[in-house]
């Protein structure tokens, strides 16, 4: 139980598919997910993650290890308008594509993941 499905920490299987709520009833342009996370770019070009984050990977401004159980709306105001998310299945790095088409990463970079040549 790692929250990546969104729901209370009670809650650890869902047999049948169920709607899960964006903050203030926004809606998904975009979804993406790690091993342990989710997240979703919304229409309005906020960006929303939920589940466990590792180094940082929800965008919550924490280093170390965070587990929240539904989806938060992160602040992007560094990024600004957020219209993609790369999904890497098991990743534990994020990837988007700002407005500006600028591509941001953050979370673990282990082997390039952040795709810069230093190490």
């Amino acid at each position: 139980m790692q929250g990546q499905i969104g729901f209370s920490s009670s809650v650890s299987q869902i047999l049948s598919p169920s709607a899960l709520a964006m903050p203030g009833g926004a809606t998904v342009a975009q979804l993406g997910a790690g091993e342990s996370i989710g997240f979703a770019v919304l229409t309005n070009g906020s960006f929303a993650s939920w589940g466990k984050s590792l180094k940082g990977l929800a965008l919550n401004g924490l280093s170390n290890t965070v587990t929240e159980y539904g989806p938060k709306i992160r602040n992007t105001t560094m990024i600004g308008p957020i219209i993609g998310i790369a999904d890497r299945g098991r990743g534990k790095a994020a990837h988007v594509i700002a407005q500006s088409g600028k591509i941001y990463t953050w979370g673990e970079g282990l082997l390039g993941a952040f795709g810069k040549l230093d190490k």
